[in-house]
């Protein structure tokens, strides 16, 4: 009968026991990564009439759920001038029929690519250290 002699598993136990306490700030630190990216590549689509629109379009802090796992929210923050939201302003832009100007959505589906290699290359780095 053969006898086989396997080594090295010690090493591999304790590799994948650092990787699971190193992945949740590793997948935080990817969506804050990729919410940052998404803002930027929707705020450059921003229609640009005062610059306001485009600069309320911010990323929030990152979260994880149960339903959504690792997320950040894009989102217009704050007010206008004249006191009027620019989650409003925008969700008119977006929707109106007479005054639309459709951006949010488009420039998001059209970064998502990037964004997502972005986070997968982050969490690449992070975990194989």
């Amino acid at each position: 009968m053969a006898t086989i002699t396997i080594t090295g598993i010690d090493e591999a136990m304790a590799r994948l026991e650092r990787m699971g306490a190193e992945a949740e700030p590793a997948f935080m630190a990817a969506a804050q990564a990729g919410g940052r990216l998404m803002a930027e590549k929707i705020s450059a689509g921003a229609p640009r009439r005062t610059g306001g629109v485009a600069g309320s379009i911010k990323s929030g802090s990152p979260k994880h759920t149960m339903g959504d796992g690792f997320h950040c929210e894009v989102k217009p923050e704050g007010s206008d001038s004249h006191g009027e939201s620019y989650a409003k302003i925008v969700n008119i832009l977006e929707y109106s029929a007479t005054r639309g100007h459709p951006f949010f959505y488009a420039e998001a589906d059209a970064a998502a690519g990037e964004v997502r290699a972005v986070m997968t290359d982050m969490v690449r780095e992070k975990l194989t250290k």
